[in-house]
């Protein structure tokens, strides 16, 4: 067994290697100053937020999607405490979606921090000697009791950013390796079935990013990829992976940026959501305060929302029932850092939920009754995870320790590891009884009564406890290094 068991540990060791393995970035000679210039925009942004907001100067973009007169708006939706569960801790939240079971699923950073230090001027993790994150980083909790179901991606990722689920299909984005991920849960939640990007290698390219922010998929297997904190750019992909569009230019100008930017210009598109009625895809184009919509087939610019209400910030969107739900963030303003509703109909704002540190993801419920946000800061008790629900609907009952409603999925090499040592447990265990028959035989005793298993004799403690202690020894602790 132990033989058999490093036999497949390598095979699958040599697997993830090759999946993993990409022709170096032919990096242009200008890129590395490229990139550079914008890491210092970046900077001079972050602290320069004082912008598009207060002087509204383009008419022509004043009167398309912009709402400058502030109104008074009322809380919508309702907080639930004690939800999720306080037993799972979790680290700065930087994705959170909902799965095919309607559970809410987050992508979170456990003990990592990305701080000044963590990239340098060319975009490149100067973190790697610290190694993957040991912790489990994708949890599934149930959406009503908000009891854990499942948890997988430990020992994988560096720097967690993008989640996006379609069907069994999770699009995952790490921002450290560069890389955009689709697992399929069914089949395997160690090895990806399709991996974008170079590792640890910022570009940009077909197959090369700096920074990716976030996936949308179409339900014909198209995705599109937010490419990010550098390129600025929406790529579309075939299911396969085959580039089919790309469009956006940069508009980090730092204290130079124009106070409304135009269609196209994005400063850091942050997250996506899909507008199925209208076939949008809109970005949050965060550091421009504004979503932006765009035609999924081609990428045709559509509208734009953007609202003194809100400010200058904006790090998610998602949609349901012709509006767009957007989360703001922190800025030198006084601003409130909330959750807000736009409606498509009217480019207005209409409402608002709730209060947050650092939100920096969100995901709706498609009738618009839930809302879940994922926070990077812990408030004053220790949650990062947040829930909402539209005033008037009764919130279900949540209490610590009630078992989960749905199905607990299961890695499949952890499924296929209980099985293999369930029957190998029962071989060993019906070699025993084999033998000790033909040694009652051979003496010429009569076996009476019922036989007893080994946990019932005295004598096992020779035989048949020792083998099954070595057997639990051997096959278990394997799970540890399941991607070493």
């Amino acid at each position: 067994m132990i033989k058999f068991i490093c036999i497949q540990l390598i095979i699958f060791i040599s697997f993830i290697n090759l999946s993993l393995e990409y022709e170096d970035y032919d990096e242009n000679s200008d890129y590395g100053k490229f990139q550079q210039q914008q890491f210092m925009n970046l900077q001079a942004a972050q602290k320069n937020v004082l912008k598009k907001s207060d002087e509204v100067t383009n008419e022509q973009y004043a009167e398309s999607g912009i709402q400058n007169i502030p109104v008074e708006l009322k809380q919508d939706y309702t907080h639930i405490d004690n939800w999720p569960t306080s037993s799972r801790k979790l680290g700065a939240i930087s994705a959170v979606a909902l799965d095919v079971y309607k559970n809410v699923v987050v992508f979170h950073r456990a003990e990592r921090i990305w701080d000044a230090q963590t990239f340098d001027s060319s975009n490149n993790y100067r973190q790697q000697s610290l190694g993957p994150i040991k912790d489990n980083t994708v949890i599934t909790f149930d959406r009503e009791t908000g009891m854990v179901i499942n948890e997988w991606g430990k020992n994988f990722f560096y720097m967690p950013h993008g989640l996006h689920i379609n069907g069994n299909y999770h699009y995952i984005t790490d921002v450290a390796l560069h890389q955009v991920f689709r697992f399929n849960i069914k089949n395997s939640t160690i090895v990806p079935e399709l991996v974008l990007g170079k590792t640890f290698t910022p570009g940009k390219s077909a197959n090369s990013f700096c920074k990716p922010t976030s996936v949308a998929a179409l339900e014909n297997g198209d995705f599109f990829v937010a490419d990010g904190y550098c390129n600025a750019r929406i790529v579309k992909y075939s299911f396969s992976g085959e580039k089919l569009l790309e469009w956006g230019r940069n508009s980090f100008q730092g204290e130079n940026s124009n106070p409304i930017e135009p269609p196209n210009a994005f400063a850091v598109p942050h997250a996506l959501t899909l507008v199925p009625s209208k076939e949008l895809l809109c970005v949050a184009d965060r550091e421009n305060g504004r979503i932006q919509c765009f035609s999924w087939t081609d990428g045709k610019y559509h509208s734009q929302y953007h609202s003194k209400i809100v400010g200058d910030r904006i790090f998610s969107v998602d949609y349901a029932d012709d509006r767009l739900f957007v989360v703001n963030g922190p800025e030198q303003h006084e601003r409130e850092v909330a959750g807000y509703i736009f409606d498509m109909n009217t480019n207005e704002v209409v409402g608002k939920f709730g209060n947050f540190l650092d939100p920096h993801d969100l995901a709706v419920t498609s009738n618009a009754r839930e809302i879940y946000i994922g926070d990077l800061s812990a408030d004053k008790t220790g949650n990062r995870l947040h829930k909402y629900i539209l005033n008037g609907v009764k919130p279900t009952i949540t209490r610590e320790g009630t078992a989960p409603a749905t199905k607990v999925l299961q890695h499949r090499g952890e499924t296929a590891l209980i099985v293999g040592s369930i029957m190998l447990l029962f071989t060993v265990l019906t070699v025993g009884i084999a033998i000790l028959i033909s040694k009652r035989k051979r003496r010429g005793k009569k076996i009476a009564g019922h036989l007893k298993f080994p946990w019932e004799m005295r004598s096992s403690k020779n035989f048949f406890y020792n083998e099954y202690n070595q057997l639990q020894n051997d096959d278990y602790t394997s799970d540890q290094n399941e991607f070493a």
